[in-house]
């Protein structure tokens, strides 16, 4: 389990596998890579890896002041990450292109909650909390999740061909998407899963 600070618990994890995230900031997303151990994101955009410092610069680094970041996605073999943010802005980081965002679509006001990359880093879908699923790059539409009133969809993974995904909503249903199998979803109960 890792913390909003960056402490890692359990699941034979040592506590020295910790991402050093900055007390002004929280961790939106992590996850386990080969290279850098425990990579995780900030809602400022600070990247941490547990096992070494990583390669790709950190928002504020860049110029970049927000606090709004939701999810990222480490692609094509750690060449680099997407980033994304609450208005469905991207940021590319690494050696993966950058193939558009949610502002440029002329939407209105949107929320963005995860990102999925597509197989080789060669597009990315963007998932909205009202459902909506946005393709970008080569990324194949295939549709998005119906919400019943007062749900929200809260995260999107890509099957590791890249042609389909899993969306996930606040209560635990999974809807498959594309070559994705659908495997059940998970079992509902008083506490929403975060994924």
């Amino acid at each position: 389990m890792i913390y909003s600070d960056g402490a890692v618990d359990g699941f034979d994890v040592p506590k020295s596998q910790s991402s050093k995230i900055s007390p002004q900031a929280s961790v939106v997303s992590a996850t386990w890579t080969q290279s850098s151990g425990l990579l995780a994101v900030s809602n400022r955009g600070s990247i941490s890896a547990s096992s070494r410092k990583t390669p790709w610069q950190d928002l504020s680094k860049q110029g970049v002041n927000t606090d709004s970041v939701v999810d990222f996605e480490v692609c094509d073999g750690e060449k680099g990450l997407w980033m994304l943010g609450a208005d469905g802005g991207v940021f590319s980081f690494g050696e993966i292109p950058f193939y558009g965002a949610v502002p440029g679509l002329d939407l209105g006001p949107v929320e963005a909650v995860s990102i999925a990359g597509r197989a080789f880093a060669t597009g990315y879908w963007i998932l909205l909390a009202d459902g909506r699923v946005l393709p970008f790059g080569r990324a194949d539409e295939f549709g998005g999740i119906k919400l019943k009133s007062n749900a929200r969809a809260v995260s999107i993974a890509s099957t590791p061909s890249g042609e389909g995904y899993w969306v996930v909503d606040a209560a635990g249903s999974v809807a498959a998407f594309g070559d994705a199998v659908s495997l059940g979803s998970l079992p509902h109960g008083p506490t929403p899963p975060i994924c």
